[in-house]
Order: C-alpha cells, then sequence, then structure tokens
C-alpha cells in the first residue's frame, strides 16, 4: 500500500477537530467546522468523475433511481462519486459551509436516502 502496490481507500469514522478546543465536536453541532468532517476520504481505486455540477445533477438523479429500485449497491457507489468530486473541489480549504453538508449526506447514505445524500453533496460542492 505504501508503494502504490495496492490500492487504498479510507474514510473517516468520527469529525477530525481543527484543534482539541473544539472537542467534544458532532455533526449538528450549531459551530461545526472541522479540519475534516465526518466521511472525508481517500481512495485510489477510481478517478474523480468530470463534470462538476452538472455530473452532481446526473448523479442525483440516478441516486434517485437507485433509491426507488432499493438498490444499496448502487446507491452507495454514486454517492461515492459524488463525495469524490466535492473533496477534489474544496481540496483543503474546508469551511464549515462545506463540511456539515457533506457530513450529512454521509449520515444520509447510513440511511438508505441516496438522492438526499447528493444533494447534500452539491451543496457542499456550491459552497466549496
Amino acid at each position: 500500500m505504501l508503494y502504490g502496490r495496492r490500492p487504498f481507500t479510507g474514510q473517516l469514522p468520527v469529525t477530525w477537530p481543527k484543534s482539541q478546543a473544539q472537542l467534544p465536536i458532532n455533526v449538528g453541532d450549531s459551530a461545526y467546522d472541522p479540519q475534516f468532517p465526518y466521511g472525508w476520504g481517500l481512495t485510489t481505486l477510481t478517478k474523480v468523475p468530470q463534470g462538476g455540477a452538472a455530473t452532481l445533477k446526473a448523479l442525483g438523479i440516478a441516486a434517485a433511481l437507485a433509491e426507488k429500485a432499493g438498490s444499496t449497491e448502487a446507491g452507495r457507489a454514486i454517492v461515492g462519486k459524488a463525495r469524490l468530486i466535492v473533496q477534489e473541489r474544496s481540496g483543503t480549504k474546508m469551511t464549515a459551509a462545506v463540511a456539515k453538508p457533506f457530513a450529512d449526506a454521509d449520515h444520509l447514505l447510513t440511511t438508505g436516502r441516496y438522492a438526499a445524500a447528493v444533494q447534500k453533496l452539491t451543496a457542499a460542492y456550491r459552497e466549496a
């Protein structure tokens, strides 16, 4: 993994605060402004989809269809692609306006609400 021979994928299972003064920090806090939000991650398995806002719109439609069909695998893959687009755009410039909807999207993903998750990620993309 260290030398690139094997792919890497990882996601934060908790919010990563900017400083110790922010502890405890939880999604939904009025002052939610982390260094990296809940669900932030990296992968070497796939390229970031191109197209930005237009691609996010198409992913939102696909997510709604996956949700309606009850396809967990497709729904998770679609939200994963949307997450990569947002992460690429925001880079290391994390703001509360990006972090909150990004983390909310991860919570929606766990409940099978894929279309709503992509909508939250689209909001984060606009703020990035």
